[in-house]
C-alpha cells in the first residue's frame, strides 16, 4: 500500500510540475530555464545524442549576462565571450569531472581547452502561454524550425573521452514584455 501511495503522489506531482499554470506578474524564471534545459535534452535524446549537464558557471558568465543585456535593451545580440578564459575553462572542466565521477580526465589537467566549440542560441517571446511546459516547447520548437539554432543543439558537444559537455539557460522580460531566452552549450577537454 506504502509504495502504491508514493508511486502515486509521485504521478501527481509530475503532472502538477508540467501543467504548472504561468503566473506573469510572478514569472517563475528557474522553473521556466529547468523546463527549456530537459526539452532540449529530451530532443537530444530522440536523435540519439548524449544529454547535457547543467552548469551554473556557464549561466552566471554568459547565458545571464546574455539575456540580462538583450532583455535590458530589447534587441536579440550575441556578446562576445572569450574562449580561452583560464579560470572559467576550469570552472567548467571541474564541473564537468564532478559530472563524470572523475572518469574524463585528471583532477588538475595541465591543460584545459574548449574543444567543440561554444555554442549560444537566443529566442524572443511574445505573447501567453498557458503553462511553463507549453512555454518551453514552443521555445524549443523555435530552435528546431531554424537551421542554425537546430544544428548547435544538435552538436554532440562531448570531451575527447566521450563524455557530456553542459548546458545553461536563462531568460529575462523586457519593459516590453519579451522574454530573452538564452540557451549556452561548451564542451571542456584536458590533457
Amino acid at each position: 500500500m506504502k509504495v502504491y501511495l508514493s508511486v502515486l503522489v509521485q504521478m501527481l506531482f509530475t503532472i502538477s510540475a508540467n501543467c504548472q499554470n504561468i503566473d506573469y506578474s510572478n514569472f517563475d524564471y528557474k522553473t521556466f530555464e529547468t523546463k527549456v534545459v530537459e526539452k532540449i535534452n529530451q530532443y537530444r535524446k530522440s536523435v540519439g545524442l548524449i544529454q547535457l549537464n547543467f552548469s551554473q558557471t556557464l549561466k552566471s558568465y554568459t547565458s545571464d549576462k546574455t539575456s540580462s543585456d538583450n532583455s535590458k535593451n530589447d534587441l536579440g545580440k550575441h556578446l562576445q565571450v572569450s574562449k580561452i578564459n583560464d579560470t572559467i575553462n576550469l570552472k567548467l572542466y571541474q564541473e564537468i569531472y564532478k559530472y563524470s565521477n572523475g572518469k574524463c580526465g585528471s583532477k588538475e589537467p595541465s591543460n584545459i581547452f574548449v574543444n567543440e566549440g561554444f555554442g549560444e542560441i537566443i529566442s524572443i517571446c511574445e505573447g501567453k502561454y498557458a503553462t511553463y511546459d507549453e512555454l518551453a516547447i514552443e521555445t524549443l520548437n523555435g530552435w528546431l524550425n531554424s537551421p542554425g539554432h537546430k544544428k548547435i543543439i544538435e552538436t554532440p558537444f562531448l570531451d575527447l573521452n566521450g563524455y557530456s559537455g553542459l548546458i545553461s539557460c536563462s531568460s529575462k522580460f523586457s519593459k516590453s514584455h519579451k522574454l530573452y531566452t538564452t540557451v549556452n552549450f561548451v564542451s571542456v577537454s584536458s590533457f
